[in-house]
């Protein structure tokens, strides 16, 4: 008979439980920029702030607990010119690039939050995970655009798809037990030092390079090295990844109904 009982009140938990449960889908929309060695300490800087956009698909387990996954499109850019530093401005590059950023995220809400309960209304709440992003650094010289991962500008190959750690914080409001409105500011660490194809050093010997690649390789105003040449002298700061980020605001749908509501009850 206990061993029944037992049964019964676990059973009755796990329904309970599940009853929590809803599912959301949202569309984001805002802006994206970059950190790295063309831009390496302005945040939310006006000239590098890019359409950002995307969409997502949340299990809310409970009113604290979620699993996020989502889809991003952004772009970030930057230019030496636009420096305060006479290292960057006598550098001279600069790039731009798309990025179509894949995530799935674990969120936590500091505040209850629930769809169908009117205290539950608003909450802060961070989250953290994992995603895969695409990215490709172009620039444009002479009228002409170039894809500088295909000249190896630094002498080093690197890849187009790149992992990276997003986490971040947010504001959620709820307009209605089916709208909410949500304000977040999202962080990506990255593993790369190539979202704007600046890294280590220039290449050791030109000789190997085409005439293009040697133009987009060095752009400087003036020659820095004891030969009286950049070649083989300092481009970038290859001990620090870059790290890209986004944020905007999102209009979220929940698809589901108030579990605790009964649709047999005209008078509800």
């Amino acid at each position: 008979m206990k061993k029944w009982i037992t049964i019964l009140i676990f059973s009755l938990g796990s329904v309970g439980a599940f009853a929590q449960m809803y599912y959301d889908i949202g569309l984001f929309l805002g802006t994206s920029y970059y950190l790295g060695d063309i831009n390496p300490d302005r945040h939310f800087y006006t000239p590098y702030l890019k359409p950002a956009g995307g969409l997502s698909f949340r299990i809310n387990f409970d009113p604290r607990w979620a699993w996020k996954q989502s889809i991003r499109i952004g772009q970030i850019s930057a230019d030496d010119a636009d420096s305060e530093t006479d290292f960057q401005q006598t550098r001279n590059l600069n790039f731009y690039s798309p990025v179509y950023e894949l995530t799935s995220t674990v969120e936590f809400n500091f505040l209850r939050f629930d769809p169908w309960k009117n205290t539950d209304w608003f909450t802060p709440y961070t989250y953290a995970g994992i995603g895969f992003f695409y990215m490709n650094p172009k620039t444009e010289l002479e009228g002409n655009t170039y894809v500088l991962k295909d000249h190896k500008t630094e002498g080093t190959d690197y890849s187009n798809i790149q992992f990276a750690i997003p986490f971040g914080v947010g504001f959620k409001i709820k307009a209605s037990s089916r709208v909410f409105i949500e304000l977040e500011w999202g962080m990506r660490k990255t593993f790369t030092d190539y979202m704007d194809d600046v890294s280590g050093n220039y290449p050791d010997d030109p000789t190997e390079l085409d005439p293009v690649t040697i133009d987009l390789s060095d752009r400087s105003l003036d020659q820095q090295g004891p030969d009286g040449t950049n070649w083989g002298t300092q481009r970038g700061t290859s001990s620090k990844k870059d790290w890209y980020f986004f944020s905007g605001i999102s209009l979220v749908i929940n698809l589901n109904n108030d579990p605790n509501r009964c649709y047999f009850d005209q008078n509800k």
